[in-house]
């Protein structure tokens, strides 16, 4: 049970089919090649291994519908995705919780393609400059999002329980308080069709004729 506030998932991003290979489609102010189309598959197979493949035509595609908002739409389009990084970077370097080699190893992988100049839209490229890093947070981001929204339940269970001690321990109240709360409502739920089953639902009163 979780009781912090989720901010609404945007629509996913417009990818489209993959492309027939040898045609793919040209968008003004982008020049794609396979060498950046590959890393980028590379690098987001390594984080999510069953997250669609990008080709030429589906990134061609996102670029054009991108390019058809107006600039505000577009922008917003790209922050909300990025907005995400905030997260896991605050994750990665809070003491208190315990990232596991594997997943530290995904984090890694993603920072260092969003910190790289040389990606698939290098950032000259005006409007679609972060194209690429936008669409690679939201495809990868089943890796990290059952993580993510335990670990945001956690900053607000320590910031409105305060808990002691090592990290260790304040992870282990953390765990303690929501292990109650969802056998709470178990029991609650128990309750509640046990006496449905005992009177059977409401009969409607007597009619007046």
């Amino acid at each position: 049970m979780r009781n912090f506030p989720v901010l609404p998932t945007p629509s996913a991003l417009p990818l489209g089919r993959i492309g027939v290979p040898g045609k793919p489609l040209r968008v003004v102010e982008l020049a794609l090649d396979h060498a950046a189309i590959a890393r980028f598959n590379d690098v987001l197979h390594g984080i999510h291994p069953d997250a669609p493949h990008v080709d030429e035509d589906r990134f061609a595609h996102l670029a054009r519908w991108l390019l058809e908002l107006s600039p505000k739409q577009s922008q917003r389009e790209i922050q909300q995705r990025l907005r995400r990084v905030i997260d896991l970077k605050k994750m990665a370097a809070d003491p208190d919780w315990d990232n596991d080699e594997s997943q530290r190893a995904r984090l890694a992988r993603l920072l260092e393609y969003l910190n790289d100049s040389s990606d698939m839209t290098p950032d000259r490229t005006s409007r679609l400059e972060r194209l690429d890093d936008a669409l690679l947070v939201e495809l990868a981001w089943p890796a990290f999002a059952d993580e993510v929204e335990d670990y945001l339940d956690f900053c607000h269970f320590r910031h409105d329980q305060h808990p002691r001690g090592a990290p260790p321990l304040k992870r282990s109240a953390w765990i303690r308080m929501r292990t109650a709360e969802g056998a709470l409502w178990q029991q609650l739920q128990r309750v509640r069709h046990s006496r449905y089953a005992e009177f059977g639902p409401i009969s409607e009163g007597p009619r007046v004729s």
